[in-house]
């Protein structure tokens, strides 16, 4: 089992959701934490219940869209603690719908929070990360949809699959300089995380689209999946546990193993998508 006792942790998203869950984790296991999230007021909040039980905690109002802000963020953190063992990129945003029905600002939102916010991490911290020249780690949270053929969430899954591609190449530049770091993906599956009632940022009330009978049915749809998902203390057993085997796509569903090898196998085999049969 590793030691993260005073290691040096920060998370992006880190309000609620799998963000929360992480520092949570961490946080029993003795790190310091710098955590960032675009909502003050329940960042204070869980910092404060932190600080209660003698957990070290930097915290700071971000939006990972913002690069100049996530770098000012990166600077802050080594300026606080010294250094930084762990850099995870966790901020994201959920979205549903038909790809012909979605507005276009709703795309540019997904994309820009969970791809760009990445780059943006990723920018921010690895230049001052191996600067360290030590062993640290760098963990970019995408989802079981960016390793799978999806419907109805189109922009999500567009975001995801990006993340990981990113995570990816930079895995191999890392290792091509023969640099200290080490990069992960994080690919979750259902995990009752708030993510659906967090993408509320992102959605251009006064567009017609969000009124429809048919959106809002699969909007609650998609809610309900989320909170009947995997309990967050078990995704984040998983979580560690693909850490800590140095697993660079760290997973929490075993069951969501057959859509992954069913879209690598259309791949291979150059056939057009078609839905999994169940």
């Amino acid at each position: 089992m590793a030691d993260y006792k005073g290691k040096v942790v920060t998370i992006t998203g880190a309000a609620s959701g799998l963000g929360k869950g992480m520092a949570t984790r961490f946080a029993q296991k003795g790190a310091r934490l710098s955590l960032a999230d675009l909502d003050g007021e329940n960042l204070a909040r869980f910092a404060e219940e932190l600080r209660a039980k003698n957990v070290e905690v930097l915290t700071t109002i971000m939006d990972v869209c913002d690069s100049d802000a996530v770098d000012s963020f990166a600077k802050e953190s080594f300026a606080a603690f010294g250094g930084v063992d762990y850099c995870i990129n966790n901020a994201g945003v959920h979205s549903m719908g038909s790809i012909w029905k979605i507005p276009p600002e709703e795309w540019r939102k997904v994309f820009e929070i969970n791809v760009m916010g990445i780059v943006n991490g990723i920018r921010a911290f690895i230049p001052r990360m191996m600067a360290q020249d030590k062993e640290c780690f760098i963990i970019n949270t995408a989802s079981n949809a960016g390793l799978q053929v999806n419907t109805a969430i189109a922009p999500y899954a567009m975001s995801k699959h990006a993340a990981v591609s990113v995570t990816e190449s930079l895995a191999v530049e890392l290792q091509a300089v023969k640099s200290k770091i080490k990069a992960f993906v994080f690919c979750p599956g259902l995990i009752p995380t708030g993510l659906s009632g967090n993408s509320e940022r992102i959605k251009a009330n006064t567009d017609p689209y969000y009124e429809t009978e048919k959106f809002k049915k699969l909007y609650a749809y998609g809610a309900k999946l989320l909170v009947n998902g995997m309990p967050m203390e078990t995704a984040m057993d998983r979580f560690f546990a693909g850490l800590e085997a140095d697993e660079f796509y760290i997973r929490t569903h075993d069951n969501e193993e057959e859509e992954v090898r069913y879209r690598v196998q259309m791949v291979l085999e150059k056939k057009r998508p078609a839905p999994i049969a169940k």
